[in-house]
Protein backbone atom coordinates (compact mmCIF):
# COMPACT_ATOMS: atom_id res chain seq x y z
CA UNK A 1 0.00 0.00 0.00
CA UNK A 2 1.24 2.77 -0.66
CA UNK A 3 0.50 6.21 0.86
CA UNK A 4 1.06 10.42 0.34
CA UNK A 5 3.62 11.94 1.61
CA UNK A 6 1.99 14.40 4.30
CA UNK A 7 0.85 10.77 5.43
CA UNK A 8 4.28 9.55 5.64
CA UNK A 9 5.48 12.68 7.69
CA UNK A 10 2.94 12.25 9.72
CA UNK A 11 3.73 8.77 10.33
CA UNK A 12 7.42 9.27 11.49
CA UNK A 13 6.16 11.66 13.78
CA UNK A 14 3.93 9.39 15.47
CA UNK A 15 7.10 7.32 15.58
CA UNK A 16 9.04 10.02 16.90
CA UNK A 17 6.69 10.62 19.79
CA UNK A 18 6.15 7.10 20.71
CA UNK A 19 9.77 6.36 20.84
CA UNK A 20 11.75 9.94 21.67
CA UNK A 21 15.32 9.41 22.39
CA UNK A 22 14.47 9.88 26.00
CA UNK A 23 12.81 6.60 25.97
CA UNK A 24 15.21 4.91 24.36
CA UNK A 25 17.41 5.55 27.02
CA UNK A 26 15.74 3.94 29.21
CA UNK A 27 14.16 0.78 27.31
CA UNK A 28 12.88 -2.08 28.96
CA UNK A 29 13.68 -5.57 27.52
CA UNK A 30 9.68 -6.16 27.05
CA UNK A 31 9.26 -2.64 25.24
CA UNK A 32 12.19 -3.61 23.03
CA UNK A 33 10.58 -6.71 21.53
CA UNK A 34 7.84 -9.38 22.30
CA UNK A 35 5.61 -11.35 21.77
CA UNK A 36 2.10 -10.85 20.42
CA UNK A 37 3.06 -7.23 21.49
CA UNK A 38 2.09 -4.49 18.46
CA UNK A 39 4.03 -1.88 20.46
CA UNK A 40 7.22 -2.83 21.08
CA UNK A 41 10.34 -0.73 19.68
CA UNK A 42 10.70 -3.71 17.08
CA UNK A 43 7.22 -4.09 15.98
CA UNK A 44 7.59 -0.25 15.33
CA UNK A 45 10.28 -0.36 13.21
CA UNK A 46 9.20 -3.54 11.24
CA UNK A 47 5.95 -2.85 10.53
CA UNK A 48 4.31 0.08 11.60
CA UNK A 49 7.06 2.76 9.91
CA UNK A 50 7.48 0.26 7.00
CA UNK A 51 5.96 2.99 4.74
CA UNK A 52 9.01 5.00 5.63
CA UNK A 53 11.27 2.39 4.43
CA UNK A 54 11.36 -1.82 5.04
CA UNK A 55 13.37 -3.71 6.70
CA UNK A 56 11.45 -6.65 6.49
CA UNK A 57 12.70 -10.59 6.00
CA UNK A 58 15.30 -12.77 7.50
CA UNK A 59 14.87 -13.32 11.43
CA UNK A 60 14.08 -11.86 14.39
CA UNK A 61 17.90 -12.28 15.18
CA UNK A 62 18.28 -9.13 13.33
CA UNK A 63 17.39 -7.48 16.08
CA UNK A 64 20.08 -8.70 18.03
CA UNK A 65 17.84 -10.80 20.69
CA UNK A 66 13.76 -11.75 20.31
CA UNK A 67 11.75 -13.75 22.52
CA UNK A 68 10.51 -16.95 21.28
CA UNK A 69 7.01 -18.50 21.34
CA UNK A 70 8.10 -22.26 21.74
CA UNK A 71 11.43 -24.02 22.58
CA UNK A 72 14.31 -23.27 19.78
CA UNK A 73 14.76 -25.34 17.17
CA UNK A 74 17.54 -26.59 15.82
CA UNK A 75 21.05 -25.45 16.56
CA UNK A 76 23.08 -21.91 15.51
CA UNK A 77 26.37 -21.51 17.06
CA UNK A 78 25.94 -17.82 16.71
CA UNK A 79 22.82 -18.35 18.56
CA UNK A 80 22.38 -18.24 22.44
CA UNK A 81 18.97 -19.01 24.03
CA UNK A 82 17.31 -18.79 27.78
CA UNK A 83 14.25 -19.81 28.97
CA UNK A 84 12.50 -16.79 27.12
CA UNK A 85 14.30 -15.33 24.73
CA UNK A 86 17.40 -15.86 22.05
CA UNK A 87 20.05 -13.64 20.92
CA UNK A 88 23.48 -13.20 18.67
CA UNK A 89 25.82 -15.27 20.97
CA UNK A 90 28.68 -12.14 21.03
CA UNK A 91 25.95 -9.56 22.28
CA UNK A 92 26.59 -11.49 25.94
CA UNK A 93 26.33 -14.30 27.99
CA UNK A 94 22.64 -14.07 29.49
CA UNK A 95 19.38 -11.99 27.76
CA UNK A 96 20.47 -9.22 30.31
CA UNK A 97 23.50 -8.73 28.91
CA UNK A 98 22.82 -9.13 25.41
CA UNK A 99 20.01 -6.12 25.62
CA UNK A 100 22.01 -4.09 27.54
CA UNK A 101 24.51 -4.57 24.73
CA UNK A 102 22.16 -4.34 21.92
CA UNK A 103 20.39 -0.92 23.61
CA UNK A 104 23.97 0.82 24.47
CA UNK A 105 24.60 0.24 20.39
CA UNK A 106 21.12 2.21 19.64
CA UNK A 107 21.81 5.33 21.80
CA UNK A 108 25.33 5.21 20.00
CA UNK A 109 23.13 5.05 16.38
CA UNK A 110 21.25 7.63 17.76
CA UNK A 111 23.85 9.75 19.17
CA UNK A 112 26.21 9.47 16.10
CA UNK A 113 23.68 10.25 13.12
CA UNK A 114 22.84 13.52 15.40
CA UNK A 115 26.53 14.29 14.51
CA UNK A 116 26.31 13.06 10.89
CA UNK A 117 29.29 10.15 11.56
CA UNK A 118 27.78 7.57 9.53
CA UNK A 119 31.48 5.91 9.61
CA UNK A 120 30.83 5.52 13.01
CA UNK A 121 27.45 4.28 12.66
CA UNK A 122 29.17 1.70 10.04
CA UNK A 123 31.29 0.47 12.50
CA UNK A 124 28.70 -0.33 15.10
CA UNK A 125 28.32 -4.10 15.23
CA UNK A 126 24.52 -4.33 14.41
CA UNK A 127 22.72 -5.91 11.46
CA UNK A 128 22.72 -3.55 8.95
CA UNK A 129 19.19 -2.99 8.14
CA UNK A 130 18.21 -2.48 11.95
CA UNK A 131 20.81 0.19 12.46
CA UNK A 132 20.42 2.14 9.36
CA UNK A 133 16.88 2.07 10.08
CA UNK A 134 17.34 3.99 13.09
CA UNK A 135 19.55 6.36 12.12
CA UNK A 136 17.15 7.77 9.08
CA UNK A 137 14.44 7.93 11.52
CA UNK A 138 16.43 9.87 13.63
CA UNK A 139 18.52 11.75 11.79
CA UNK A 140 18.10 15.33 11.41
CA UNK A 141 14.85 15.58 9.42
CA UNK A 142 16.27 19.40 8.25
CA UNK A 143 19.77 18.18 7.52
CA UNK A 144 19.34 14.56 6.32
CA UNK A 145 22.56 12.50 5.88
CA UNK A 146 20.72 8.87 4.79
CA UNK A 147 17.97 7.88 2.69
CA UNK A 148 15.76 5.15 3.53
CA UNK A 149 17.02 2.44 1.71
CA UNK A 150 19.29 0.11 3.65
CA UNK A 151 20.91 -2.69 1.96
CA UNK A 152 24.24 -2.31 0.59
CA UNK A 153 24.28 -4.29 -2.17
CA UNK A 154 20.92 -2.10 -3.52
CA UNK A 155 23.04 1.42 -2.53
CA UNK A 156 26.12 0.03 -4.40
CA UNK A 157 23.71 -0.66 -7.90
CA UNK A 158 22.02 2.65 -7.65
CA UNK A 159 25.29 4.42 -7.41
CA UNK A 160 27.32 2.20 -9.19
CA UNK A 161 29.48 1.67 -6.95
CA UNK A 162 30.41 -1.81 -6.80
CA UNK A 163 32.76 -1.77 -3.70
CA UNK A 164 31.18 1.75 -1.89
CA UNK A 165 30.47 1.28 1.97
CA UNK A 166 27.61 2.35 3.31
CA UNK A 167 28.90 6.06 3.93
CA UNK A 168 29.87 6.56 0.75
CA UNK A 169 26.67 5.13 -1.39
CA UNK A 170 24.71 7.72 0.89
CA UNK A 171 26.60 10.80 0.03
CA UNK A 172 26.65 10.06 -3.34
CA UNK A 173 23.15 9.56 -3.11
CA UNK A 174 22.35 12.67 -1.20
CA UNK A 175 24.54 15.17 -3.01
CA UNK A 176 21.56 14.71 -5.93
CA UNK A 177 18.74 14.98 -3.52
CA UNK A 178 18.59 18.66 -3.92
CA UNK A 179 15.27 20.17 -2.12
CA UNK A 180 13.37 17.09 -2.17
CA UNK A 181 11.93 15.67 0.99
CA UNK A 182 14.35 12.58 2.05
CA UNK A 183 11.34 10.35 2.44
CA UNK A 184 10.08 11.07 -1.15
CA UNK A 185 13.52 10.87 -2.46
CA UNK A 186 14.37 8.14 -1.11
CA UNK A 187 11.38 6.26 -3.07
CA UNK A 188 11.74 7.98 -5.88
CA UNK A 189 15.12 6.45 -6.28
CA UNK A 190 14.09 2.83 -5.43
CA UNK A 191 11.64 2.94 -7.73
CA UNK A 192 13.82 4.26 -10.83
CA UNK A 193 15.72 1.48 -10.22
CA UNK A 194 13.33 -1.16 -9.13
CA UNK A 195 13.51 -3.24 -12.31
CA UNK A 196 17.42 -3.38 -11.71
CA UNK A 197 17.23 -4.63 -7.90
CA UNK A 198 15.08 -7.10 -8.74
CA UNK A 199 13.51 -7.07 -5.29
CA UNK A 200 10.49 -6.25 -3.11
CA UNK A 201 9.75 -5.38 0.40
CA UNK A 202 9.88 -8.69 1.32
CA UNK A 203 13.04 -9.79 0.53
CA UNK A 204 14.93 -12.31 2.35
CA UNK A 205 18.00 -10.46 4.41
CA UNK A 206 20.72 -12.54 6.67
CA UNK A 207 21.94 -9.81 8.70
CA UNK A 208 24.93 -12.04 10.16
CA UNK A 209 26.13 -13.06 6.88
CA UNK A 210 25.64 -9.21 5.55
CA UNK A 211 23.93 -10.63 2.00
CA UNK A 212 21.40 -9.78 0.03
CA UNK A 213 19.36 -12.36 -1.58
CA UNK A 214 17.91 -11.05 -4.79
CA UNK A 215 14.75 -12.78 -6.48
CA UNK A 216 11.96 -11.78 -9.09
CA UNK A 217 8.79 -10.61 -7.92
CA UNK A 218 7.24 -11.27 -11.23
CA UNK A 219 3.88 -13.07 -11.04
CA UNK A 220 3.73 -16.79 -12.08
CA UNK A 221 -0.05 -16.87 -13.21
CA UNK A 222 -0.87 -13.94 -15.48
CA UNK A 223 -3.97 -13.40 -17.75
CA UNK A 224 -3.34 -11.60 -20.71
CA UNK A 225 -6.63 -10.73 -23.10
CA UNK A 226 -7.45 -8.59 -25.83
CA UNK A 227 -8.54 -8.52 -29.74
CA UNK A 228 -5.55 -10.01 -31.99
CA UNK A 229 -2.65 -7.38 -32.91
CA UNK A 230 -2.84 -6.21 -29.48
CA UNK A 231 0.52 -7.45 -28.23
CA UNK A 232 -0.66 -10.75 -26.38
CA UNK A 233 2.52 -12.62 -27.77
CA UNK A 234 5.47 -10.21 -27.37
CA UNK A 235 4.28 -9.96 -23.92
CA UNK A 236 4.29 -13.60 -23.21
CA UNK A 237 7.54 -13.69 -24.70
CA UNK A 238 8.50 -10.98 -22.25
CA UNK A 239 7.04 -12.87 -19.24
CA UNK A 240 7.99 -15.64 -19.67
CA UNK A 241 11.60 -14.59 -19.17
CA UNK A 242 10.94 -12.25 -16.43
CA UNK A 243 10.02 -15.07 -14.50
CA UNK A 244 12.96 -17.47 -15.90
CA UNK A 245 15.85 -15.44 -16.42
CA UNK A 246 14.54 -11.74 -14.51
CA UNK A 247 18.67 -10.20 -14.34
CA UNK A 248 18.31 -10.97 -18.32
CA UNK A 249 14.87 -9.15 -18.81
CA UNK A 250 15.61 -6.45 -16.54
CA UNK A 251 19.14 -5.60 -18.76
CA UNK A 252 17.15 -6.02 -22.32
CA UNK A 253 13.56 -4.52 -20.90
CA UNK A 254 13.49 -2.66 -24.19
CA UNK A 255 15.21 -4.22 -26.58
CA UNK A 256 12.64 -7.00 -28.37
CA UNK A 257 15.28 -8.35 -30.33
CA UNK A 258 17.43 -9.43 -27.71
CA UNK A 259 14.25 -10.96 -25.93
CA UNK A 260 12.92 -12.67 -28.68
CA UNK A 261 16.34 -14.47 -29.53
CA UNK A 262 16.54 -15.51 -26.06
CA UNK A 263 13.01 -16.84 -25.88
CA UNK A 264 13.93 -18.95 -29.10
CA UNK A 265 16.88 -20.52 -26.83
CA UNK A 266 14.57 -20.85 -24.10
CA UNK A 267 11.91 -23.15 -26.18
CA UNK A 268 14.89 -24.97 -28.11
CA UNK A 269 16.63 -25.84 -24.91
CA UNK A 270 12.71 -27.08 -23.52
CA UNK A 271 12.93 -24.32 -20.90
CA UNK A 272 9.92 -22.94 -22.17
CA UNK A 273 7.04 -24.90 -24.06
CA UNK A 274 3.13 -23.66 -25.11
CA UNK A 275 0.05 -25.65 -24.33
CA UNK A 276 -3.29 -24.40 -26.52
CA UNK A 277 -6.10 -25.67 -23.95
CA UNK A 278 -9.39 -26.55 -26.08
CA UNK A 279 -12.52 -28.16 -25.33
CA UNK A 280 -11.04 -31.79 -26.23
CA UNK A 281 -7.46 -31.21 -24.12
CA UNK A 282 -7.90 -33.77 -21.39
CA UNK A 283 -5.62 -34.58 -18.30
CA UNK A 284 -4.39 -37.35 -20.41
CA UNK A 285 -3.32 -34.79 -22.81
CA UNK A 286 -1.56 -32.40 -20.33
CA UNK A 287 -0.54 -34.71 -17.39
CA UNK A 288 -0.56 -38.47 -18.72
CA UNK A 289 -2.62 -41.17 -19.48
CA UNK A 290 -2.97 -44.69 -21.74
CA UNK A 291 -3.10 -44.10 -25.46
CA UNK A 292 -4.17 -46.61 -27.82
CA UNK A 293 -1.79 -47.42 -31.21
CA UNK A 294 -2.33 -49.70 -34.27
CA UNK A 295 0.68 -50.96 -36.30
CA UNK A 296 0.29 -51.62 -40.19
CA UNK A 297 -1.14 -54.81 -39.20
CA UNK A 298 -3.88 -53.31 -37.30
CA UNK A 299 -3.35 -54.66 -34.19
CA UNK A 300 -4.10 -52.44 -31.35
CA UNK A 301 -1.63 -51.89 -28.11
CA UNK A 302 -1.80 -49.61 -25.15
CA UNK A 303 0.73 -47.45 -24.23
CA UNK A 304 1.03 -44.98 -21.10
CA UNK A 305 2.20 -41.41 -23.21
CA UNK A 306 3.52 -38.67 -21.31
CA UNK A 307 1.32 -34.99 -21.21
CA UNK A 308 2.97 -31.90 -21.92
CA UNK A 309 3.09 -30.99 -18.05
CA UNK A 310 5.01 -34.29 -17.43
CA UNK A 311 7.61 -34.06 -20.03
CA UNK A 312 8.32 -30.12 -18.92
CA UNK A 313 8.63 -31.36 -15.30
CA UNK A 314 10.68 -34.60 -16.38
CA UNK A 315 13.07 -32.34 -17.89
CA UNK A 316 13.43 -29.36 -15.20
CA UNK A 317 13.87 -32.59 -12.47
CA UNK A 318 16.87 -34.03 -14.90
CA UNK A 319 18.16 -30.74 -15.95
CA UNK A 320 22.49 -30.47 -15.49
CA UNK A 321 23.61 -27.24 -15.56
CA UNK A 322 26.63 -26.03 -16.25
CA UNK A 323 28.56 -22.64 -17.17
CA UNK A 324 30.96 -23.82 -19.28
CA UNK A 325 31.05 -21.96 -22.97
CA UNK A 326 32.32 -23.59 -26.75
CA UNK A 327 34.98 -26.47 -26.08
CA UNK A 328 37.99 -25.62 -27.73
CA UNK A 329 38.42 -29.59 -29.43
CA UNK A 330 39.43 -29.80 -33.06
CA UNK A 331 37.27 -32.17 -34.45
CA UNK A 332 38.02 -31.57 -38.41
CA UNK A 333 40.12 -34.86 -38.68
CA UNK A 334 37.89 -36.87 -35.97
CA UNK A 335 35.13 -38.99 -36.77
CA UNK A 336 32.97 -38.09 -33.67
CA UNK A 337 29.81 -40.95 -32.69
CA UNK A 338 27.68 -39.22 -30.46
CA UNK A 339 26.15 -42.52 -28.22
CA UNK A 340 23.03 -41.38 -26.14
CA UNK A 341 21.82 -42.93 -22.70
CA UNK A 342 18.76 -41.22 -22.18
CA UNK A 343 17.05 -39.94 -19.10
CA UNK A 344 17.90 -42.05 -15.70
CA UNK A 345 15.14 -41.12 -14.60
CA UNK A 346 12.75 -42.46 -17.30
CA UNK A 347 11.39 -45.53 -18.54
CA UNK A 348 15.33 -46.18 -20.18
CA UNK A 349 17.21 -45.42 -17.20
CA UNK A 350 18.08 -49.33 -17.87
CA UNK A 351 20.07 -48.60 -20.83
CA UNK A 352 22.54 -46.58 -18.32
CA UNK A 353 22.54 -50.11 -15.90
CA UNK A 354 23.02 -52.08 -18.67
CA UNK A 355 26.75 -50.33 -19.90
CA UNK A 356 27.67 -50.00 -16.39
CA UNK A 357 27.05 -53.93 -15.85
CA UNK A 358 28.33 -55.04 -18.85
CA UNK A 359 31.73 -52.90 -18.71
CA UNK A 360 30.48 -51.02 -21.60
CA UNK A 361 31.97 -47.21 -23.02
CA UNK A 362 29.41 -44.89 -23.57
CA UNK A 363 30.09 -41.20 -23.98
CA UNK A 364 27.02 -39.19 -24.88
CA UNK A 365 27.53 -36.37 -22.14
CA UNK A 366 30.30 -34.48 -20.14
CA UNK A 367 32.07 -32.38 -22.24
CA UNK A 368 35.88 -33.02 -22.31
CA UNK A 369 35.91 -35.16 -19.28
CA UNK A 370 37.84 -39.02 -19.44
CA UNK A 371 35.53 -41.05 -18.17
CA UNK A 372 38.11 -44.36 -18.64
CA UNK A 373 38.69 -46.35 -15.26
CA UNK A 374 35.11 -45.46 -13.99
CA UNK A 375 33.12 -48.96 -13.53
CA UNK A 376 30.23 -47.25 -11.10
CA UNK A 377 27.73 -44.83 -11.41
CA UNK A 378 29.36 -43.54 -8.13
CA UNK A 379 32.45 -42.53 -9.73
CA UNK A 380 31.12 -40.84 -12.90
CA UNK A 381 29.46 -39.16 -10.75
CA UNK A 382 32.40 -37.75 -8.76
CA UNK A 383 33.88 -36.80 -12.20
CA UNK A 384 31.07 -35.14 -13.41
CA UNK A 385 30.83 -32.87 -10.43
CA UNK A 386 35.00 -32.80 -10.32
CA UNK A 387 34.90 -31.23 -13.88
CA UNK A 388 32.48 -28.28 -12.56
CA UNK A 389 28.94 -29.64 -13.50
CA UNK A 390 26.03 -28.97 -11.51
CA UNK A 391 23.85 -31.74 -11.06
CA UNK A 392 20.85 -30.18 -9.57
CA UNK A 393 18.13 -33.21 -8.20
CA UNK A 394 18.53 -36.28 -7.52
CA UNK A 395 19.31 -37.64 -10.73
CA UNK A 396 23.26 -38.16 -11.08
CA UNK A 397 24.00 -38.02 -14.99
CA UNK A 398 21.33 -36.92 -17.92
CA UNK A 399 22.36 -36.38 -21.84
Amino acid sequence: MEISLEEQKSLLNQFLERWPVEKINQLTLEEYIDVDNYDTFAYWLEHKTRELGSIRGGDASKFGIYKRKQPPKGNRKHISHGELYSWVSRFGNSEEDAFENVKAKLIDIIRLVGADDLEGIDNIDLGDTLKWKVAFLYQNQGTPALLNIFKLESLRQISNKPKATFPEAYRLLMAERGSKNVIEYGFDVYKQHKAMLLLDDDDDVDDEKHYQTSKSSAALNTILYGPPGTGKTYSTISKAIEIIEPKFWATNIKNRAALKQRFDELVKSNRINFVTFHQSFSYEDFVEGIKANTDENGKISYDIEEGIFKQMCDAASSRVVTEESDLSIDVSSRNVWKMSLGNTQGEDAYVYDHCIEHNYIALGYGGTIDFSGADSRKEITKLYRDAGFTIETKATITT
